[in-house]
C-alpha cells in the first residue's frame, strides 16, 4: 500500500507549507520514541524515518486549477467545500512510498488528521477517488 493525497485549503492562508511543517514538527516533538527527521526545502517537506519517508509538495502549476475543477465535478459535487476544491489554483500533494506491511499506516493517519484539524483542509485520496 502506498499513500497519495491532494490537500485543498483556503488559499488566503499565506503559507500552507509552513503550517504543515509546524504541525508535523509539533506532533513528532511530542512523540520522542520515534527516530524522525523533518526537512523543509522551499515547497517540499520530507518526513524521514530510518527506512521510510512521506513527502509534501506544493504544486502551483497552471493545470492544477483545471484538474481541481474536474475532481470537484467528478467526486465532490454535493460537498459543502465544493467551491474550495473547484477554485483551487494550488494544492499540496502528499505521498508515502509503498508500505507493504503497513508499518507507517498510523503515522500516515495521524499526520493527515492533525493537518486536517489544524488547517481545515480538504483531503482527497487520489488512489481511491474519495475524500478523507
Amino acid at each position: 500500500m502506498s499513500y497519495s493525497h491532494f490537500l485543498f485549503w483556503d488559499e488566503t492562508l499565506i503559507d500552507p507549507m509552513n503550517s504543515i511543517y509546524n504541525s508535523v514538527e509539533s506532533f513528532y516533538s511530542k512523540s520522542t520514541s520515534k527516530n524522525v527527521t523533518i526537512i523543509r526545502e522551499n515547497d517540499r517537506i520530507e518526513i524521514l524515518f530510518p527506512v521510510y519517508k512521506f513527502i509534501f509538495t506544493l504544486n502551483k502549476e497552471d493545470w492544477v486549477q483545471e484538474e481541481s475543477k474536474d475532481i470537484a465535478e467528478t467526486f465532490g459535487k454535493n460537498r459543502t467545500d465544493y467551491n474550495r476544491i473547484s477554485n483551487s489554483q494550488k494544492r499540496i500533494e502528499f505521498y508515502g512510498e509503498e508500505d507493504f506491511n503497513m508499518d507507517y499506516f498510523n503515522d500516515y493517519l495521524l499526520i493527515l488528521e492533525n493537518i486536517q484539524r489544524e488547517m481545515h483542509v480538504t483531503i482527497f485520496d487520489t488512489d481511491n477517488g474519495k475524500f478523507f
